[in-house]
């Protein structure tokens, strides 16, 4: 068997943000990530009639019906279900370290109460340029307060509509509920009484949440979120390109044992930013002889999103306000917000209808195309044209 990582594939998203040729671009990404999670966890195809009891077919869906709740991941069967439906995805987002809340939106207006959509909040990235020239934070004289105030911050690191809901924009649906007192709540339940690892604080609010989207400034997951004639999740800007998603972890986890890097010893000693993954790449294209940038540098620029919390983030996150005055919008609110804007309005379009209607859950199956995976135990690694080959 071999896994081929073509250093192009990921430049070629990078070029077009249009939504159709972006999703075929990053195509082999999803594919080297499924993989991945399938040689890890052999069980989820195994089990996959199971998991996909938990979605509705388009013939069974009643709009009248909807009735979206949050549930939040708690059971190893939780998070297999989100892994294994989290494939659905254009580009699946590996876990990061830190904190992390994983959910469903579920509707509880129809029978078994289906998956609409999943999110995940986590820890946010360190250094992220747009995000802190937003919040005023890129001077010197800030540097203090960044590091105490960044925990209140937290990424939106997944945001994945399941069919046939997300043919409703039931992905919005996710960006609306991180407006919520319940989604605020229930990280504070999971959290709030927890020491962050660094500094030994008790972090129990959000102030602001921060998405990056796939295809540019016209992301349509985020664009048109508002309450009360209130906009959220604004475009503020572009990543640098640098990133680590394009590197599978299997393939990643090949590289370090193929060349025998001693992970822990090197990411205690490495230069080359805040994140341990980034400059571990660059120690395999220095060891690999390849071009450091290009190994690391995508080219692909995503575009940043921000949802502040509060009517006075900023504020908060600049240390000159000690508490956070939420806008505080009940689960009710948001959902009513999110059907009033674009639930009854897809639903007026045929062609929409039509997809909700020919939708089966079968849809969503990974056995024909996954099946015949088996995990690669005995591996070499060459780089041949800038092509990086692991082959057994």
């Amino acid at each position: 068997m071999a896994i081929k990582l073509e250093l192009a594939t990921i430049h070629d998203i990078g070029k077009n943000h249009r939504h159709d040729s972006a999703r075929l671009a990053a195509a082999p990404y999803r594919r080297e990530f499924i993989k991945s999670l399938i040689q890890r966890k052999a069980y989820l195809l195994e089990n996959e009639n199971y998991y996909l009891r938990n979605v509705i077919d388009g013939a069974s869906l009643d709009p009248n019906l909807v009735s979206p709740e949050l549930r939040f991941c708690r059971t190893r069967d939780d998070y297999d279900l989100f892994d294994f439906l989290s494939t659905w995805s254009s580009f699946p987002a590996v876990d990061r370290p830190g904190r992390r809340l994983k959910f469903f939106i579920v509707d509880t207006g129809h029978a078994g109460s289906p998956i609409m959509a999943l999110g995940c909040l986590s820890s946010a990235i360190r250094l992220l340029e747009a995000r802190d020239d937003w919040i005023s934070w890129r001077e010197p004289k800030w540097r203090e307060i960044r590091a105490r105030k960044l925990a209140y911050i937290m990424d939106l690191s997944t945001c994945v509509g399941i069919p046939p809901y997300s043919y409703l924009t039931s992905g919005k649906l996710v960006c609306y509920t991180c407006l919520s007192q319940e989604l605020r709540q229930a990280y504070s339940d999971r959290y709030g009484f927890r020491p962050t690892e660094k500094l030994g604080r008790f972090i129990k609010d959000i102030a602001l949440v921060v998405v990056l989207g796939t295809f540019g400034s016209n992301t349509p997951q985020y664009k048109g979120i508002s309450i009360k004639g209130q906009n959220y999740f604004e475009f503020i800007g572009y990543t640098k390109g640098y990133s680590t998603f394009h590197i599978p972890a299997n393939s990643y986890n090949e590289f370090l044992a193929t060349l025998d890097i001693d992970r822990l010893r090197e990411k205690r000693r490495l230069p080359g930013g805040a994140n341990p993954k980034l400059r571990m790449l660059r120690l395999i294209a220095r060891k690999l002889q390849l071009d450091e940038e290009q190994f690391v540098r995508s080219g692909y620029r995503r575009a940043v999103f921000v949802a502040p919390l509060a009517h006075n983030s900023k504020a908060f996150l600049l240390g000159e306000d000690d508490s956070l005055d939420y806008f505080d919008y009940s689960l009710e609110e948001v959902v009513d917000a999110w059907k009033q804007k674009w639930l009854w309005r897809r639903w007026e379009d045929r062609e929409v209808v039509e997809r909700v209607r020919s939708f089966t859950r079968l849809q969503l199956s990974l056995k024909s195309e996954f099946s015949s995976l088996t995990i690669s135990s005995q591996n070499s690694l060459n780089v041949r044209n800038g092509v990086v080959v692991l082959s057994k």
